[in-house]
C-alpha cells in the first residue's frame, strides 16, 4: 500500500502480486472523516477476477474475543457488543471489487468468473458468521449498503437473500440477531 497526497486528499494505491496476476485499487481517503471512496478497482479485466478469488481464498482470519468483556463492562448496559461480518459475495464485488456496470454486464454476459468469486467470497463470509456465532456478540451485523440501482431484483434473490436467510434461521437457533444494513432504494427487493 503506497500512500500520496493528491489534490488535498490521501491517495492509497493497493497494489496485490498473486501467482495468478497483478491486481491494484486506488483509493481516496477523506482526511478529515476517515472514509474511504474507491477511485480504480481491483477487477478491471475478465482475468483480474483469479486473482481476487486467489486473495480471497488465501486470506486468514483470526478470531479476538478477549476483548469482548472489557468493552462490555466498558458499555456498563449502555449499548450492544456487535459481531461484524463482511459483505456477502455480491455486495462485496460491486461495492468494492468492481465497478457495478462491470459486473452486471459480465453476470448477463460471461457470470463464471464473477459468479466464482462471490461464491468464494461467500465461503469465507459463512467462516466469519461462524466464528461470530460463537463469539460473545449478542448481534451480527453485516454492512451491505444494498439498494436496488446495484443489486436487482433477479440479483437479489440469486446472490444475498439465500445467505441472509441461512444467517437469519441461525441466529435465531442460538438466540442472537442478525441484522443486514440496506440503505438505498429498497421497495423492488
Amino acid at each position: 500500500i503506497r500512500h500520496d497526497w493528491v489534490d488535498r486528499a490521501l491517495q492509497a494505491r493497493h497494489v496485490c502480486t498473486t501467482p495468478l496476476g497483478e491486481v491494484s485499487r486506488v483509493s481516496s481517503i477523506d482526511p478529515q472523516t476517515g472514509s474511504e471512496w474507491i477511485r480504480r478497482h481491483y477487477i478491471r479485466e475478465t482475468e483480474d477476477y483469479a486473482a481476487v478469488r486467489y486473495l480471497v481464498e488465501n486470506t486468514v482470519f483470526e478470531t479476538r474475543f478477549d476483548g469482548f468483556a472489557r468493552r462490555d463492562a466498558d458499555l456498563g448496559g449502555d449499548g450492544i457488543l456487535l459481531g461484524r461480518l463482511d459483505r456477502t459475495g455480491y455486495q462485496k464485488l460491486v461495492v468494492e471489487l468492481a465497478d457495478p456496470e462491470r459486473v452486471l454486464v459480465d453476470l448477463c454476459t460471461d457470470p463464471g468468473p464473477a459468479e466464482r468469486l462471490i461464491e468464494a467470497v461467500n465461503r469465507r463470509v459463512r467462516e466469519q458468521f461462524e466464528a461470530c456465532l460463537e463469539s460473545p456478540a449478542e448481534v451480527l451485523w453485516q454492512p451491505e449498503n444494498l439498494t436496488v440501482d446495484l443489486t436487482p431484483p433477479d440479483k437479489f434473490e440469486k446472490y444475498c437473500l439465500p445467505l441472509y436467510r441461512e444467517f437469519a434461521q441461525r441466529c435465531r437457533e442460538r438466540g442472537k440477531v442478525y441484522l443486514v444494513h440496506m440503505d438505498g432504494k429498497l421497495g423492488p427487493l
